[in-house]
């Protein structure tokens, strides 16, 4: 996104808003987003994505890809994971996913959400 926002709250209340407005025509610069330097970008991409109506295929497909990659912040990855569950479009990621899976069962540390996820991801 070519918006200069250094501060992070700045960022989260764009993505707020963006999220309100629930325009699909927001995807592009969105998905654009998930590779922006600024990991607060990124996480609140993730997050609006995931409550936009139908933001489509390759939003979709971004989103899996910020899940599997592992220099994203864990946040990021933690909203990417939300927003495609929110989207119902995890289905086709679950198999891709089963790392992730296996990884969160065996942390007893992991997160009362990451382990819902891990739950419902898993089967």
């Amino acid at each position: 996104m070519d918006v200069q926002q250094p501060d992070k709250n700045d960022l989260y209340r764009t993505a707020l808003t963006l999220e309100s407005l629930k325009d699909r025509r927001a995807a592009g610069p969105l998905v654009a987003a998930l590779r922006d330097e600024n990991q607060y970008r990124r996480t609140g991409a993730a997050r609006t994505l995931g409550r936009i109506w139908r933001p489509g295929p390759k939003a979709a497909l971004a989103l899996a890809e910020c899940l599997a990659d592992r220099t994203q912040p864990l946040g990021t990855r933690r909203m990417g994971r939300e927003a495609l569950a929110m989207l119902r479009l995890m289905e086709p990621f679950r198999a891709r996913n089963q790392e992730e899976v296996q990884r969160i069962r065996a942390d007893g540390n992991a997160t009362t959400e990451d382990r819902r996820w891990a739950e419902w991801c898993g089967g």
